[in-house]
């Protein structure tokens, strides 16, 4: 075999290498979102942590945009009354969240994640990779002997 042909042999193994990767990686949308991930994200801890910024958020509606929208509940509805439909709002909320999350990631397509200048870069750096690997074992096959 000729040792010149090193190279491209070297850059189209590193070409479908990399190839080769990235649609294992689409083939099953759970390599990028596995199971371990997504009960991470829908864990009671990370839920808790996001809670207070939604309740900030829910003190807002409740006393302020909800009454402009509705005057009407502002003259019926008073603080107490008000605070109790935060609180089960908020519980009830604690309990959708790990739903609505774990059905937001398993809507979301894999393919999308991973942007399309690296799906066309990736194969073309092993390549570029490859071919240089190549070029390199020939200059040291030549410089030993």
């Amino acid at each position: 075999m000729n040792p010149y042909l090193i190279p491209f042999i070297a850059a189209f193994i590193g070409w479908f290498a990399n190839w080769l990767t990235i649609k294992l990686l689409l083939l099953n949308r759970k390599q990028l979102i596995n199971e371990q991930i997504r009960s991470k994200l829908t864990s009671p801890e990370n839920i808790r942590s996001i809670l207070p910024v939604v309740e900030t958020h829910m003190d807002i509606f409740l006393k302020e945009k909800l009454p402009e929208a509705m005057p009407v509940f502002k003259m019926f509805i008073g603080e107490s009354t008000t605070q109790q439909v935060k609180n089960v709002l908020m519980k009830e909320l604690d309990s959708m969240f790990p739903m609505i999350i774990d059905q937001y990631l398993r809507n979301i397509d894999a393919e999308s994640l991973i942007p399309v200048k690296i799906k066309k870069l990736f194969p073309i750096a092993g390549a570029a990779l490859g071919f240089l690997l190549g070029l390199l074992f020939i200059i040291l096959s030549h410089h030993s002997s």
